[in-house]
């Protein structure tokens, strides 16, 4: 016991009740209260009132406080903070147990995370966080469990899942548990939405890993595939595992999608390695849908819908108009070329265009109903 404006002792049982500004060190701790009471025997300190502790540079402030000597635990309730000035680190909940070794804290009622410096602004919530200080062969990382939140506020991406491990020396996320990233824009655009099984997030470079059915989400586009790789620096996604995108009238596949953003939107797809766009308008109910195939398609979009799609390399239209007559001529079209380009509105065929070593076909329904009875 180092101050105290008032203090009472008994010494039948060696409780001693300090008041009024007091001040208590133990080994590299320190702590400060309103009022203090010290049960000798039991090796218990009891702190109430703008309790404060200090140790390894680290300080822990609650409404009240249970010090422990033998392993030299406190144990924090009420409003509890916990400052890591090393990390530029804020932890907070409604209990905390604060360890000496391994020196770590528990936290429990509420528990956050919050780590701002320089550009980066982050917030980790949940049910129960266990956060380990640096060590001297060891980084700082925190353990959070339950209805986890991860936001990174500088990006506007929030994450949903079960389970996260956040590792301040690669300033990573590891999340489990059906993560689901958002990524919000400022311009008024549709967010991207992007889930799968486990996912990592990179705070320094702002580059998100989702593995395991994996669907990704913007406006009426969707798309799903294996594993995404989604960077905001340039702004794209990624997509490999059998990927595949689509909105209501088209879908497109192929060996690897890449998306393209450009305004905070979806603007572009690269599809690469057995390319294949479907489409069919939807005023037409049963219509057989047409197809374009080629080594790379370039699927260009318009108010999260395909607006054109072009095929490059060993490229083939197969357009089945509708069987309105008024939507077109009845049959269907055969095209081969090194380069083709169709324009689309809706799902429906608006021009096509096609690039040297260019080949043809026409076939009525007739032609085709008799060539396939010969067959």
């Amino acid at each position: 016991m180092e101050h105290a404006d008032a203090w009472e002792a008994s010494g039948v049982n060696e409780v001693f009740d300090l008041i009024g500004d007091a001040r208590i060190r133990h080994g590299s701790a320190f702590l400060t209260s309103d009022r203090v009471r010290y049960d000798r025997l039991r090796g218990e300190i009891f702190l109430r009132g703008r309790v404060h502790m200090t140790r390894d540079k680290t300080t822990l402030a609650a409404d009240s406080v249970v010090y422990r000597e033998n392993d030299r635990r406190a144990i924090g309730m009420g409003v509890v903070h916990i400052e890591d000035p090393k990390e530029g680190t804020h932890l907070s909940g409604t209990k905390a147990e604060y360890f000496h070794r391994p020196r770590h804290a528990v936290l429990t009622g509420f528990p956050r995370l919050e780590r701002r410096h320089q550009e980066d602004d982050i917030v980790i919530t949940g049910n129960r966080m266990d956060y380990f200080f640096a060590g001297p062969d060891s980084a700082a990382k925190a353990l959070v469990d339950g209805a986890v939140t991860v936001m990174d506020r500088s990006e506007s991406v929030t994450v949903i899942c079960a389970s996260v491990e956040y590792r301040r020396g690669s300033e990573k996320a590891f999340m489990t548990g059906t993560p689901r990233m958002e990524k919000r824009f400022t311009g008024g655009e549709a967010p991207v939405i992007v889930s799968g099984k486990r996912m990592i997030y990179g705070f320094s470079d702002k580059r998100a890993d989702v593995y395991d059915s994996v669907r990704i989400l913007q406006g009426a586009l969707e798309g799903v595939c294996d594993t995404v790789v989604y960077s905001n620096d340039p702004q794209q996604v990624l997509m490999r595992g059998k990927p595949a995108i689509r909105d209501a009238h088209s879908e497109i596949r192929g060996e690897e999608v890449l998306l393209i953003l450009k305004d905070d939107a979806v603007s572009r797809a690269v599809i690469s390695g057995r390319a294949t766009g479907v489409y069919a308008s939807g005023d037409t109910v049963g219509a057989v849908k047409s197809s374009i195939r080629g080594h790379q398609l370039m699927v260009d979009f318009e108010d999260d819908a395909v607006r054109s799609i072009t095929a490059i390399k060993n490229a083939s239209s197969e357009y089945h108009p509708s069987k309105d007559r008024d939507a077109g001529p009845p049959g269907h079209n055969l095209v081969s070329a090194s380069k083709i380009t169709i324009l689309l509105d809706r799902g429906k065929l608006v021009r096509v265009s096609a690039e040297e070593q260019v080949d043809g076909s026409y076939r009525t329904p007739r032609t085709t109903s008799q060539t396939q009875a010969e067959r």
